[in-house]
Order: C-alpha cells, then sequence, then structure tokens
C-alpha cells in the first residue's frame, strides 16, 4: 500500500465518520467504570494530540454522567482520575 493510498483511505474514512449515525453501547456499570478509568490514562497521554485529548475527554466526562447517575457513590472516586495532581 503507498502512502498516497493510505491518505486516501484515511480521508475517506474520516468523512465517512463525520457524517455517521452516534455509537451507542450498553455494558455493565463495573465495566464502564474500568472503561473511563483507561480513558483517563489515555487522557494523560503525551503525545495525545489537542483533538484526541478533547474527545476524549468529552467522552469520559459523559461516561463518567452515565456512571454516577446510576452509583452516585462513584461520582467522587471518578472525579479523582481527572486531577493531574494526584498522578504518582
Amino acid at each position: 500500500m503507498t502512502h498516497g493510498h493510505e491518505e486516501d483511505l484515511i480521508r475517506r474514512l474520516v468523512l465517512e465518520l463525520r457524517h455517521a449515525e452516534p455509537v451507542t453501547a450498553q455494558i455493565p456499570a463495573i465495566d464502564a467504570y474500568a472503561l473511563l478509568a483507561s480513558l483517563q490514562l489515555a487522557w494523560r497521554h503525551p503525545r495525545l494530540s489537542p483533538y484526541q485529548a478533547h474527545v476524549v475527554e468529552k467522552a469520559g466526562r459523559d461516561l463518567q454522567d452515565a456512571i454516577a447517575r446510576r452509583c452516585p457513590f462513584a461520582a467522587e472516586t471518578l472525579e479523582l482520575g481527572w486531577n493531574r495532581a494526584l498522578d504518582v
């Protein structure tokens, strides 16, 4: 596959995804909690582009809200994951 062909594929993919219907999924709350923790970790990656960081944080915050509606106790612990000052 040539570099130009790869770029064409990526351009087509981006165009199609921008116009695709939203993606929904149903997963157990405990799995959503683990997924959110993974998103928070990815959000810290130094090579994440500003756009990717925005998408990860938006999706993570939406997921956090959904989890907190089901388990209010989780809300406080989930918020800790966005606090870079708590990184070790």
